[in-house]
């Protein structure tokens, strides 16, 4: 899986990097030594919330809610696992009905997140002991993992904190 990431991630940067160095004969070419060249990975980043595999791909301000969509054999847990989809689903539909923040739900191991400064970074869920949690990112400052079942209210209380506002008004 990891393979896979990496093959990809490489691949979208050769293509930027192949996209960047082609230019039109139409245009004369100045060489200006101050110029600086375009990133090609910030170009080739996909769209916050784009899934790719067993990846998604995140940017700026967002909240993702990470769970798994494999049967518990324990009656207790599989019931844990549904209370907490759907408190997520509320948090979620709240958030995302305000319209600053956009959240979202998914089960992949690996969370591609692009900061401030186009640096990336790879969350893997694959050592999580936790099934269930949230990310919190604002693009600014590292990502906060809350793993666990929380209730809508302890949700709410946490995304304030984090982005100093208040999500739940």
């Amino acid at each position: 899986m990891k393979k896979n990431l990496i093959v990809f991630l490489a691949g979208l940067s050769m293509a930027g990097l192949i996209s960047c160095n082609s230019s039109s004969d139409k245009e004369p070419h100045t060489d200006d030594t101050n110029a600086n060249p375009p990133v090609a990975a910030v170009d080739s980043f996909p769209a916050s919330g784009t899934l790719s595999g067993d990846s998604i791909f995140v940017t700026g301000k967002y909240v993702l809610f990470f769970g798994t969509d494999e049967q518990i054999k324990d009656p207790a847990d599989q019931a844990a696992i549904t209370q907490f989809k759907e408190t997520a689903t509320a948090v979620i539909d709240s958030i995302n009905g305000k319209g600053k923040l956009k959240a979202s739900y998914c089960v992949v191991n690996y969370i591609v997140v692009n900061s401030r400064g186009n640096s990336k970074m790879v969350i893997s869920r694959t050592y999580f002991k936790e099934k269930t949690g949230m990310i919190m990112l604002d693009g600014n400052q590292p990502p906060e993992i809350r793993k666990g079942v929380l209730t809508a209210t302890e949700y709410h209380a946490a995304l304030a904190k984090f982005f100093m506002t208040n999500v739940n008004s």
